[in-house]
């Protein structure tokens, strides 16, 4: 097993809270190089599998990664491999797969009760298409998408299919957060930590501490340092 360094433990708490607070949510975890996000990914699925009815599936797109994520997970999940690039097609209660080795098995998948995403691009990043670069956020809104540029990983070679299921989340507003230490864009629901309790955006009140990273930390060593910013104005959505 592993330790958990304090920056992933507070990872994992803020993230199985939030989908408690929010069950129906797609939240997102920003991790940089080096911070250890299959160690992360690992232990969502120790927490994950305690409470959930059906599978915990976690999805990547190259064989590397499926190996690297499956390398941290405990024993005691005995979790399944499934990717071609890798020989293996296990489906299991915890499972780590690729996206093009599952993909057609989609529709034969037993109950799933959470995926994870490894990883995750925004609206505006350009994917490569058979009609040249196009935003993921435009994609989205067509009722027929031309073929993706995707990484086969039995041949290693680079072919273009047609995406199974194209979607995007429903527009919410933005709150914009002022206070003394700069600005915050957040969903209304976003919540803060201040005077002992966590409180939603729009929640928030002039005057109110609350409390943000020093900007002096650095990542590995003092990320949970916080300071106190004052909120000079109520949010405005935007």
């Amino acid at each position: 097993m592993f330790k958990l360094r304090p920056y992933q433990q507070r990872l994992i708490d803020v993230a199985m809270q939030h989908l408690h607070d929010y069950p129906e949510s797609v939240p997102m975890i920003v991790a940089p190089t080096a911070s250890g996000k299959s160690v992360i990914v690992a232990e969502l699925c120790i927490e994950l599998s305690k409470i959930a009815s059906g599978m915990v599936l976690v999805l990547t797109h190259r064989r590397e990664l499926v190996a690297q994520n499956a390398a941290k997970l405990p024993a005691h999940l005995n979790a399944g491999i499934y990717s071609a690039g890798l020989g293996k097609k296990e489906l299991r209660r915890v499972t780590i797969a690729g996206f093009q080795s599952i993909r057609k098995k989609i529709d034969k998948l037993p109950k799933v009760s959470y995926i994870l995403i490894d990883e995750c691009f925004t609206g505006d990043t350009l994917i490569e298409t058979s009609e040249g670069p196009i935003k993921i956020r435009d994609l989205s809104l067509m009722t027929n998408p031309p073929s993706l540029a995707c990484f086969d990983e039995v041949s290693g070679l680079i072919v273009f299919d047609k995406p199974l299921r194209v979607w995007h989340n429903a527009t919410k507003p933005v709150a914009l957060i002022t206070h003394s230490n700069g600005t915050v864009k957040c969903t209304p629901t976003h919540k803060f930590y201040s005077n002992g309790s966590w409180l939603p955006a729009d929640q928030l009140k002039n005057g109110q501490r609350l409390c943000v990273l020093d900007k002096s930390s650095s990542f590995f060593t003092r990320l949970l340092r916080a300071s106190a910013a004052v909120v000079k104005s109520c949010f405005q959505r935007t």
